[in-house]
């Protein structure tokens, strides 16, 4: 099983000189990871969203990082592929261009977007974002993979052009797409997609269903460019340290914390506060019931996230025992979340050795 860290990049919404020490912070860990043998790193990208997530230009924190790593890969979870965010032309240009400065370590996660802040700030009418994501990302691995390409799609026309610089790993970088639910693991492996299980719940205990479905159609799948990513991938918010009592109140408080931001901007700025069909989930799902759990009592979500194994948090021996979970339900990569709600970075460091140290080598 392999290891990866994801950052949303949380910023206190209070306190503005923190944003620069985040980010700073941020490659400092990356680099961490790299010398303690972790094998991946997921950015995500979002526009708007103080406080939750202040990372919006991930491929410039990949680029510092670059240089001052040997091994760990980049992964872009999740770049977003609509058109109106960006033109495919430039995501497979940043692609690329990481690609070949990093000697071919780069993952291409993509993703539609969940906020109305972020989908009606780039003119986006939702109920198109999905036909978007899916042209979007057709676009990019072919530009990508091949030359003199063509687009003449519903939201892009482009007459022949060859993107520059052509990427190391050839057709491609590997794609992965992001959800959960046995749904979405059967269309990304119908597609040759591997599967980013980003979610609070998305638990060892509930993703033995996705996880079959996704292995169920793989053998059957029908990559874009011929290129099949068979992998899936697990998340947890999480933190290791030996001081088991502190470091369990700080991940739970912190999860939820994190947790409550995100809520915010999922569940507010719809027109007539509702979201549309295609984003009915995110008004009637677990963000809404945990938006309001937490508003209600916050320390009993907290106790509750940690009762029932939603957050990794402990000794290493604690740790161990999620992380088996997941190896377990058969996920290829585990992905952990340390910077939920603006863990302390000397929390995150010492995290990050003490998993590199005392668990990723037993569970390779």
């Amino acid at each position: 099983m392999k290891f990866g860290l994801f950052y949303e990049m949380y910023v206190p919404p209070e306190d503005h000189a923190e944003e620069a020490r985040v980010v700073r912070q941020t490659v400092d860990q990356i680099v961490h990871a790299d010398k303690h043998g972790w094998d991946y790193v997921w950015l995500t990208e979002h526009h708007f969203l103080r406080g939750f997530s202040h990372m919006s230009a991930p491929e410039v924190v990949f680029g510092a990082a670059a240089y001052a790593t040997q091994h760990i890969r980049f992964g872009f979870g999740l770049a977003l592929t609509p058109p109106q965010y960006n033109h495919p032309v430039r995501i497979a240009e940043r692609v690329a261009m990481l690609d070949c400065l990093s000697g071919g370590r780069v993952d291409l996660g993509s993703g539609r977007s969940t906020t109305p802040a972020e989908l009606y700030g780039f003119g986006i009418d939702p109920e198109t974002s999905r036909a978007q994501w899916d042209e979007g990302l057709e676009a990019v691995a072919q530009l990508l993979a091949g030359e003199n390409v063509s687009l003449d799609g519903e939201f892009v026309k482009m007459p022949p052009r060859t993107t520059y610089p052509r990427p190391v790993q050839q057709p491609h970088p590997p794609l992965w797409v992001g959800g959960v639910g046995p749904g979405n693991a059967e269309r990304a492996a119908k597609r040759g997609l591997g599967m980013l299980f980003f979610a609070l719940k998305a638990d060892p205990g509930s993703l033995t269903a996705s996880i079959a479905a996704y292995k169920e159609n793989i053998g059957q799948a029908e990559p874009i460019c011929g290129a099949v990513n068979n992998q899936t991938a697990g998340f947890v918010n999480g933190l290791c340290g030996y001081d088991r009592d502190a470091v369990r109140s700080i991940a739970a408080a912190k999860t939820v914390e994190h947790t409550f931001a995100g809520s915010l901007h999922m569940l507010n700025g719809w027109p007539g506060d509702t979201p549309p069909p295609s984003y009915a989930h995110v008004g009637a799902g677990e963000t809404k019931m945990f938006y309001e759990a937490i508003k209600a009592d916050p320390q009993a979500v907290a106790d509750g996230l940690l009762e029932g194994g939603f957050v990794m948090a402990g000794t290493p021996e604690d740790c161990a025992k999620t992380l088996d979970g997941f190896r377990q339900a058969g996920v290829d990569q585990v992905i952990i979340h340390m910077q939920m709600g603006n863990v302390p970075h000397e929390r995150i460091m010492e995290s990050i050795e003490l998993i590199g140290r005392e668990l990723i080598p037993s569970f390779r």
